[in-house]
């Protein structure tokens, strides 16, 4: 994944669990960012300083720790490595017909902290989101949680999984705002059944902004400026205030 500098003294640990940036404006949105499969807080929390945005950005850490593992960073659930290095050996893949095992604990979790942010924080406009792992568990929630007010969704590099659960839950989701990245040569997760999944998106009624770009599994600068340009189109207030 694309970097740009370190975290800096604005953000703030309280709890291994996440990393936040804090709002200058009391009503300024909530940004929940979600790292990928062996991904930390800290891959994506450098973002919240370079967009220039004022928001409270959360970046939650997933809640399977790989180090027993052998393995960097954490993940939403686990991932059985042998069979996905198998897989990634015939090509890019599409998980549509992936129903994971933790996929249930990841959702409760992150409805949770949610909650928790709510009652500190009181109603905000809610964008969530994240890269790869991290965006198909927002994604999920988002379906399953129609009740869940949220202004946008952000899918970095993701993949549509549980297809047949989540096709019938489209429509409950109409006229939301999503925010969809994928390179053209991802060797992870395959750039055409993106484009499949965003299609089905905006047949359904969702107002889809699609950010497709030349290169990898990653989040490029491009598609940053490209989702500024989205955040400050979805939270304009937000937008004069980055500017004063």
């Amino acid at each position: 994944m694309t970097a740009n500098g370190s975290a800096s003294s604005s953000y703030t640990g309280a709890s291994p669990r996440l990393v936040r940036r804090k709002a200058a404006a009391p009503d300024a949105p909530l940004v929940v960012l979600l790292h990928g499969f062996m991904g930390l807080p800290d891959d994506l929390a450098p973002f919240a300083s370079s967009l220039g945005l004022d928001g409270e950005f959360v970046f939650p850490a997933g809640i399977v720790d790989l180090a027993p593992c052998g393995r960097r960073g954490r993940a939403w659930w686990a991932v059985d490595v042998e069979a996905r290095e198998e897989a990634l050996s015939r090509g890019p893949r599409d998980l549509s017909r992936l129903l994971p095992d933790g996929l249930d604990r990841a959702r409760a979790s992150l409805a949770s902290l949610l909650e928790e942010l709510h009652d500190e924080l009181g109603p905000r406009s809610l964008f969530l989101g994240g890269f790869s792992q991290g965006a198909m568990l927002s994604c999920d929630l988002a379906l399953r949680t129609p009740s869940l007010a949220i202004s946008g969704l952000v899918l970095l590099s993701g993949a549509r999984i549980a297809e047949s659960v989540w096709a019938p839950l489209y429509a409950a989701r109409q006229g939301l705002r999503v925010f969809v990245s994928h390179g053209r040569q991802d060797a992870d997760l395959a750039f055409a059944a993106a484009d499949s999944f965003r299609r089905d998106l905006a047949s359904a009624g969702w107002d889809v902004t699609w950010a497709p770009f030349d290169g990898g599994h990653e989040v490029p600068f491009s598609v940053w400026r490209a989702f500024k340009r989205w955040m400050k189109a979805c939270a304009p207030s937000t937008a004069q205030r980055s500017s004063r």
